[in-house]
């Protein structure tokens, strides 16, 4: 999946790719894009775009607050998931021996 990032915005575009970013990226998942690293931001007051097609970016040590993308307007620029993701996890019951 690409985006697209504007030097001085707190959202990522999709450009091409993953038709859902909100489905593949879910909130307070790790990203990279343009080399600088990110959260997806969590927003309990559903404040921030958060959709199929424009993810918030957050501050990577705290999911809670906005950060501003700071490298040069480009397009179609890989988003790459920190190998500390596990996902997220769907209807977990209690007494399951495994996370879906």
């Amino acid at each position: 999946t690409t985006v697209n990032a504007l030097n001085g915005s707190s959202y990522l575009n999709r450009m091409s790719g993953s038709t859902n970013l909100a489905a593949k990226l879910p909130r307070g998942e790790l990203i990279q894009v343009g080399g600088k690293e990110f959260s997806v931001c969590y927003d309990l007051s559903h404040s921030l775009n958060y959709n199929e097609t424009q993810i918030p970016i957050c501050q990577v040590d705290d999911a809670w607050t906005t950060a501003i993308y700071d490298g040069s307007d480009a397009e179609h620029l890989p988003i790459f998931v920190l190998d500390t993701a596990l996902g997220s996890i769907k209807e977990p019951t209690l007494g399951n021996t495994y996370l879906n």
